[in-house]
């Protein structure tokens, strides 16, 4: 799971489903560098300790890695994507483009533009699917919760790497997150601590 928004929402949203998961992280929660190769190396050794060693041509295995990230992790890495056409780990990597660094919407600074958005969030404009192209790796874009679903179905039983992006709107997305959290709150205060 990526660095700043996708590792906390992780944390304060996931919901246990009675799956085992191995969750990783890279650097923790700030840094945003070799996410797309930390993923690969991750996706190869888990078919390596499945016992299934693929070659570097083909088939490493089948166990599924998922990789969560955002845009500009995703950009800070893109050259790791050459591994992943090499090696061809069953990777699916899911990236979150908000147009920009999301996070930096949950900071004061966000009051002060247009110094805001040229130097924190940083808009690039860019289209991912060109990026997978590039390197020969399957790309599809999710519409919605719902194609998301079915596309990291599909994509965790193919061989190989892919590329899922879901669009998403920094701000909307922030509003949603901070209402949420409202709710949480509001509804712990109508529960009554029991003394038995």
């Amino acid at each position: 799971v990526g660095s700043s928004m996708p590792i906390r929402d992780l944390d304060a949203f996931g919901l246990p489903e009675g799956k085992p998961l191995r969750v990783f992280g890279n650097r923790g929660v700030s840094g945003i560098d070799g996410l797309v190769s930390t993923a690969g190396g991750l996706a190869l050794g888990s078919s390596w300790e499945e016992g299934s060693q693929g070659d570097s041509q083909g088939d490493s295995g089948d166990r599924p890695t998922v990789g969560v990230l955002g845009d500009l992790a995703f950009l800070h890495d893109m050259n790791g994507l050459l591994a992943l056409r090499s090696f061809r780990p069953s990777l699916t990597l899911v990236v979150v483009n908000n147009d920009g660094g999301g996070i930096f919407q949950t900071l004061p600074v966000r009051d002060f533009e247009p110094a805001f958005t040229r130097y924190f969030t940083t808009p690039h404009g860019l289209d991912f699917q060109t990026s997978a192209e590039l390197y020969g790796i399957p790309f599809a874009r999710a519409g919605s919760v719902q194609e998301l679903k079915e596309l990291l179905i599909r994509s965790m039983e193919s061989s190989g790497p892919v590329i899922l992006e879901i669009r998403t709107e920094a701000e909307e997305v922030h509003r949603r997150r901070r209402d949420l959290v409202s709710a949480v709150v509001n509804a712990m205060k109508d529960l009554k601590p029991s003394l038995e």
